[in-house]
């Protein structure tokens, strides 16, 4: 079991990870209605066109939110009210999380364009095979402390982002 300033260090920093994911799913939510108009319309090079938009924004998005979560994570923590004794664990914690942003949101934004694209069944996919990883890694790192579990987090997410970007649908959209 988790002692308490473990569990409070991951959850105020999964608060913070899952309002940056909510940020992150609006962008792909817009870039999903736009390719799919494009696609249903048949004009593939408005499609290319969003997509490397997006994917550019995501990309520049995604760097400057991992730099400056990193920076600013005792600050951010801080300002929540973490408690003194979590902020370490918190602090390791929120910076793994942050420095994983970027896999994180171009996960996200490749899931939605395949979406958008048609696309259904290759995110279904890759979600399950995202939460088998993280019943695995989380139970393996379970022990063995809160930055570990995210850097295991990291990697479940970095490996599905490569894999997801590797498919021939994407290249097709691309």
């Amino acid at each position: 079991m988790l002692d308490e300033e473990a569990l409070t260090a991951t959850v105020n920093a999964t608060l913070i990870l899952m309002f940056l994911l909510g940020a992150m799913f609006g962008i792909g939510m817009s870039a999903t209605i736009l390719v799919g108009q494009a696609v249903g319309a048949k004009d593939l090079a408005r499609a290319k066109k969003v997509v490397g938009t997006t994917a550019a924004f995501v990309l520049v998005l995604s760097l400057a939110t991992a730099l400056v979560g990193y920076l600013a994570s005792e600050q951010i923590l801080t300002w929540m009210g973490m408690p003194a004794a979590s902020l370490p664990l918190a602090e390791a914690y929120l910076r793994v999380i942050f420095l994983s942003m970027p896999f994180l949101f171009f996960f996200a934004f490749m899931v939605m364009v395949q979406r958008g694209a048609g696309d259904a069944k290759t995110p279904f996919r890759f979600m399950t095979l995202a939460i088998v990883l993280n019943i695995i890694f989380t139970a393996r790192h379970r022990w063995r402390g809160c930055s570990r579990s995210a850097c295991s987090r990291c990697w479940r997410i970095s490996t599905g982002a490569k894999q997801i970007s590797d498919l021939r649908v994407v290249s097709c959209i691309c």
